[in-house]
Formats: structure tokens, sequence, C-alpha cells
């Protein structure tokens, strides 16, 4: 079993038994809601397309960041997204170009810098996680925009595991860190108050 189909079988199973509850006032989602985007992201996991031998997607890696980006469009996005999106994409992309990334947790590693950036976006949790969905799909992007100046041979593949593992763990990871960084801040509150 692939990374990216335990977390979402385990966000499901969290989701229906109510072991998400501390979550979701965070990012205002209902368990129904959690359960239905790790049922179709489980679903559309399943489905590679290749509209030629040289390109190769895979709908839930590209449509995750994409319903992740809907769900967030209510929430006022500030000139930290785009900067914390350019930053820790190339981050990611240059470790994983140094060698520091190889071999099978690649995808987990790219998936902990980009759920880091959930950090810095905490006042916005649902635009930190569509960001740190995102930003796996930036550094794929950058790797074959790299081959391509370097005059390798390329073939556009947005349909690797390792992408959905960093797509997914950087959303669990960043769910944890908006939990810590939200439990921090009502802890801080009342000490003000006082």
């Amino acid at each position: 079993m692939q990374l990216y189909t335990a977390l979402l079988l385990c966000v499901l199973v969290l989701s229906l038994t109510g072991g998400l509850k501390p979550f979701q006032p965070i990012v205002a989602l209902g368990r129904f809601q959690t359960a239905f985007f790790a049922l179709s992201m489980l679903a559309l996991s399943r489905f590679d397309f290749s509209p030629n031998p040289e390109t190769r997607f895979n709908l839930c890696a590209v449509f995750m960041p994409l319903a992740l980006a809907l769900w967030a469009r209510t929430e006022a996005i500030r000139g930290g997204v785009p900067c914390a999106l350019a930053a820790f994409s190339l981050v990611a992309f240059g470790a994983e170009k140094a060698g520091f990334f190889a071999g099978a947790q690649s995808g987990v590693l790219t998936g902990f810098i980009a759920g880091a950036s959930a950090a810095a976006l905490a006042d916005t949790p649902k635009t930190a996680l569509a960001v740190a969905a995102a930003i796996p799909l930036v550094c794929a992007i950058l790797s074959t925009c790299f081959a391509l100046v370097t005059g390798s041979y390329v073939v556009m593949d947005f349909g690797q595991v390792a992408l959905r593992d960093a797509q997914m763990s950087a959303l669990c990871f960043g769910s944890v860190l908006l939990c810590m960084y939200t439990s921090a801040k009502r802890k801080d509150m009342p000490g003000e108050q006082g």
C-alpha cells in the first residue's frame, strides 16, 4: 500500500469516527466533507492519463491542490501566499537537486518542507493547506523545466507516487502544525487578558 493511500484511509476513518474533531473548527470543515474529500482523492488517484508518450498525469495529484484552492477562496489572500509558495518550492527543489532526497523517502521529505509552509501561513489555515498541497506539484514542474533547460530528455510525469506521497504528507504535517499553532494561540489569549 502506498503512503498516500494509507494517509487518505486514515483521514477517512478519523473523519467518520470523529477523531478529527479538534481540527474541524480550525478549517471550518465538517466530518462528512472531510470524508468526501478523502474518498474523492482515493478515487481520483486511480486515474492516470497520458495524452502522449512524454506526458503523464494523475488526476489526484493535479486536482488536490485545485480542490483545496477552491475551498480556500473565501479567505483573504495576502502577499505572503505567493512568497511562501515560491520560497518553499525552491527549497524543496534545491534539496532534491542537491541529492538530499533520494529513494523512497523523497515524497515524505518534500511533504515535510511543504507542510512547514503552513506555519508561515497559519493565520489563513485553508490557504496554508492549499499551498502545502501545491508545493510538491510546483516542485515537479520546476524539475521538468530544469530538465528542459539542461537539454535532457523530458517526460512530464505528474503521476509519480512520490508526488502524491509528498502532497498527502504535506497536508498531514501542515494540519498538525496548524493544530499546534491554534492550541498555542488559545493558551496565550487568556494570559494576555488577565
